[in-house]
């Protein structure tokens, strides 16, 4: 009896193997959608020297420009410009799908603690929503709270 259960079981995934490979399946590393959105990060010449050395830099994905991200990134204050990308693994909801158009808003935080902008943190973001899969974009921190 317990052949016959491995035999089902063996024949099931044979199964899925086979249809799956001819289906044009294809799997992807980025997670279910494999957007994302990357681009590089610089600082307005005159916030250079106001970056804090152990600060943080958080980069968001907003559906909106106000209001809660639906992507997070964290990342150590490093040298500028800074690499980024964002994709369904810094989604903060595993059931939300990072797909659609977003804000992008990069913040240098002081204090490291997710949250809203406090005095002496530095921003900037994108002027317009940026599709998922869109180019890599550059983004200007030129905003001082």
């Amino acid at each position: 009896m317990k052949s016959n259960w491995v035999i089902s079981v063996v024949a099931v995934f044979g199964v899925l193997f086979v249809f799956g490979c001819n289906s044009g399946f294809k799997p992807v590393a980025n997670g279910a959608d494999g957007g994302m959105i990357s681009g590089t990060v610089t600082i307005d010449s005159k916030f250079a020297k106001k970056i804090p050395p152990h600060g943080v830099v958080f980069i968001m994905a907003k559906p909106q420009e106000q209001g809660p991200p639906v992507a997070v990134k964290r990342l150590p204050i490093g040298t500028f410009p800074l690499s980024f990308e964002l994709m369904k693994a810094d989604v903060m909801m595993s059931d939300v799908p990072f797909q659609g158009e977003f804000f992008v808003v990069v913040r240098i935080d002081q204090d490291g603690l997710a949250g809203p902008a406090q005095k002496g943190d530095l921003e900037g973001k994108t002027k317009k929503p940026i599709p998922v899969g869109h180019p890599p974009v550059s983004i200007k921190v030129d905003k001082i709270y």
